[in-house]
């Protein structure tokens, strides 16, 4: 009996102790010793949700974006919807034309000498005049050549198969095939198009270079136009047909009055070309310093210098002194073209450049300024 009695009481020990080993195992677990654990990375606190929205201004330069909430918590409210803005942006504005009259597609630009903006479009011309706009010509127009020295403006018709003059009484005059304008031939690959102005020679006939192998003279005492190609201004035929061949891409007059015109030719990938013949009113002659170069741009500055971009360089010709100056463009890779000039007031050109790629012309374009003939 003493034997159960001591077994019994060694039991009701044992399980005591073992309740107080447990108890005390849970108050040592909840014990916080003010540091964080080094093994775990310590957990920022939740951002309160209640935190009211900053209204970013017109000045800020980014938009910093929402921090996302946590899982558990769920929005009081959705997200504003983002609406246009009507401030302009880096001096640009939206232009309407019409409310009511569809143009359709718009094919090209120009601003005349006014300060006026011409547009071309599919149901004719636009210009305007301050903040308003008037429907100049009512057919379909492809580009806007520009205004020759007389202050003529000329643009080509649908389709290319007519062109216009708008003269300064503000009437249309239209040439077509009775007065000798023929259809240019399509647009072969790599010809930069029309050349970007028009020139007068001492004779009142009017210049165009088309972009392809023809150049055409307007007579206004006839009011015909002639088409001259590239082998009637004394530049040397192109062999075989399976090329593009000649480009005639721009005039100018110079300070002698003698018309230049550039040449380039297409050979599939490559670009070529014969540089400037000239005409004296009767005969035609050839520049040797331009003999190997692609020339799809001549401009003249107030002095008389004539600028003529080529390969890696941009060309001028001073006759004051008689000769030519090369100003070497900055190094590429590989070779470059002057594909246009643009004078500044000051006259110093700012020309693009057409960077070749790997397997053709067709690269980068970038843009260079002369400053100081350097």
């Amino acid at each position: 009996m003493a034997d159960k009695i001591s077994l019994r009481r060694s039991n009701c020990i044992f399980i005591t102790l073992l309740l107080m080993l447990l108890l005390l195992s849970q108050a040592c677990s909840s014990t916080n010793s003010g540091e964080p654990d080094q093994g775990s990375p310590e957990i920022p606190q939740t951002p309160s949700i209640d935190t009211p929205a900053v209204t970013p201004t017109q000045e800020d330069k980014e938009i910093t974006p929402t921090p996302e909430l946590p899982s558990t918590a769920t929005p009081t409210s959705p997200p504003p919807s983002p609406t246009l803005t009507t401030t302009p942006v880096g001096g640009l504005h939206l232009a309407v034309l019409n409310d009511e009259i569809e143009i359709g597609e718009v094919r090209d630009l120009w601003v005349d000498s006014a300060g006026n903006l011409w547009v071309a479009a599919e149901v004719g011309i636009f210009v305007k005049f301050g903040d308003e706009w008037e429907l100049r010509f009512e057919e379909p127009v492809e580009y806007l050549l520009g205004e020759d020295p007389s202050g003529f403006v000329w643009v080509i018709l649908g389709g290319e198969t007519k062109i216009a003059a708008y003269d300064l009484s503000q009437n249309w005059q239209v040439f077509g095939a009775d007065q000798g304008w023929t259809v240019p031939s399509e647009i072969e690959y790599l010809s930069p198009g029309y050349g970007d102005g028009l020139i007068t020679d001492p004779q009142g006939r009017v210049w165009l270079a088309t972009g392809r192998n023809d150049v055409r003279v307007f007579d206004p005492e006839s009011l015909t136009w002639e088409v001259l190609s590239a082998t009637d201004l004394g530049f040397t035929p192109v062999n075989g047909d399976e090329y593009q061949g000649h480009y005639l891409t721009d005039v100018e007059l110079s300070r002698s009055q003698k018309v230049w015109v550039a040449d380039c030719i297409g050979e599939g990938e490559s670009l070529e070309g014969q540089g400037i013949h000239w005409t004296d009113g009767e005969s035609w002659f050839d520049t040797p310093d331009t003999s190997a170069e692609c020339v799809q741009d001549i401009e003249i500055d107030a002095s008389g210098k004539m600028w003529v971009g080529g390969f890696d360089a941009l060309l001028m010709y001073d006759p004051d002194q008689g000769y030519w100056t090369r100003f070497p463009l900055p190094p590429w890779d590989r070779r470059q073209l002057v594909t246009e000039i643009i004078l500044d007031e000051n006259g110093a050109p700012w020309v693009e450049v057409m960077q070749y790629g790997g397997a053709g012309p067709l690269g980068a374009v970038v843009r260079y300024h002369l400053v100081d003939d350097e």
